[in-house]
Formats: structure tokens, C-alpha cells, sequence
């Protein structure tokens, strides 16, 4: 039987056990921004005399830090604090616990993150959907088009705008956005080790950037 993790559960216990969940988290979330950093200084490089002979890893770890909390995400910005507070917690309280598995428990957790639909899926799905429900109910009745005029206009409006109302909806029943997916699944990625083969030297990924690259996005 395919075992449920019992978040409310663990929490109660990790107080009494001796588990490195914290640590680990914080190991893998840390490795994540480096890595991204990796990449940013790659794609915009700048000289050591700017970043310094001793502080430079510093500067990249903190530049990297910042950006990964301040990237702006369209649909973030237009949900509420509150709900976007309850997605982040729900996603480092599942890294919490699957820092604590197997390899294998966490493979099964990255192949879901795989299926997982994110909300742009959502409303693509549900906006064809109605639409289509309209014209088929509008060979009736006209009124139902109305319907169909409203749907595409909301779908029109998120495109344009990266928002519509619906959205709103979803959030509130924890729809996440691709970005969100990814973050979850980025860290899970790293507890299971898939990045231990990547240079931790930014010089030495310098030298030889498109292999390692390549194998840190593809894993």
C-alpha cells in the first residue's frame, strides 16, 4: 500500500526524534540559490575586482538569495499574502518531511510533481471547456453564448495582463504555479543528490560551462 506522508504527524514526532530535517532543508535550499547564481554570473559575467577576492562567493550567495525571493511571478503578485504564506509553508513543510526519505520515496514524490497541474493548466482546461459548453448550449439558446464571450474574455485578460478572476479562485484552493512546482521539486532533486557531479567552484564551471550546465538542468 502506498504510504500517505503524515505531515501533522512528523511534526509532532521531529521534536522527539533526532532527525537533520532543518539542516538538510536548509542545505539543499542554500545549494539551490548557489546554483542559480552559478547561472546568472555565467550568463552575465563580471569582473573579480567587482566582486572582490574573499567576498565574492558571499556576494553570489547573497545576489542569488535575493533574487530567488524577489523574482517576480505575475500570478503571486495579485493573490493574497495570506494564501501565498500558506502555499510556501505547505512546500517547505513537504521538504521538511521527504529530507527524512529514501531516494526512492522522493523519486516517487518528483514524479508526481511531474503530473501536477499548475494553474495556467487549469484555466486552459476549464476555459475551453466552458467555451465549448456555450456554443454547443448557444445552438439552443443564444443567452449561453454570453457564456462562452465571458470565458475567453477572462482567458484573454490573464494572457494580456498574467490575472483574471478565476485565479483568484484557484489560489484559494491551493493551485500553485509552475515556478512553485518547480521550486518543491528543484529541492527535492538536490536532497536526492542529483547535483553532487556539478563543480561547486564558479571559476571551474567557468571552464568548461555547457557539460556541467547541461547536466544540472537536465537531471
Amino acid at each position: 500500500m502506498r504510504a500517505r506522508p503524515v505531515y501533522l504527524k512528523f511534526r509532532m514526532q521531529s521534536a522527539q526524534c533526532k532527525i537533520p530535517a532543518l539542516s538538510t532543508l536548509n542545505s539543499a535550499l542554500s545549494t539551490l540559490n548557489w546554483r542559480h547564481g552559478v547561472l546568472a554570473r555565467l550568463a552575465a559575467p563580471c569582473s573579480r575586482e567587482k566582486l572582490g577576492k574573499d567576498g565574492g562567493n558571499n556576494t553570489a550567495m547573497n545576489a542569488t538569495t535575493e533574487n530567488a525571493t524577489t523574482e517576480f511571478d505575475t500570478v503571486r503578485a495579485y493573490t493574497d499574502p495570506q494564501i501565498n504564506q500558506k502555499i510556501d509553508s505547505t512546500i517547505e513543510e513537504r521538504i521538511r518531511f521527504y529530507a527524512t526519505q529514501p531516494h526512492d520515496v522522493i523519486s516517487k514524490r518528483i514524479e508526481e510533481l511531474d503530473q501536477e497541474c499548475d494553474i495556467e493548466r487549469y484555466l486552459e482546461t476549464n476555459a475551453a471547456g466552458l467555451a465549448l459548453s456555450g456554443v454547443v448550449l448557444g445552438l439552443f439558446s443564444k443567452k449561453w453564448l454570453l457564456l462562452s464571450a465571458t470565458v475567453l474574455g477572462f482567458l484573454l485578460q490573464h494572457a494580456i495582463k498574467g490575472w483574471c478572476p478565476p485565479v483568484s479562485l484557484l489560489r484559494k484552493f491551493g493551485v500553485r504555479t509552475r515556478r512553485e512546482i518547480d521550486r518543491e521539486k528543484s529541492a527535492l532533486k538536490i536532497l536526492r543528490g542529483d547535483f553532487q557531479m556539478v563543480p561547486h567552484d564558479p571559476e571551474q564551471l567557468r571552464k568548461n560551462p555547457a557539460n556541467d550546465v547541461l547536466t544540472m538542468v537536465s537531471s
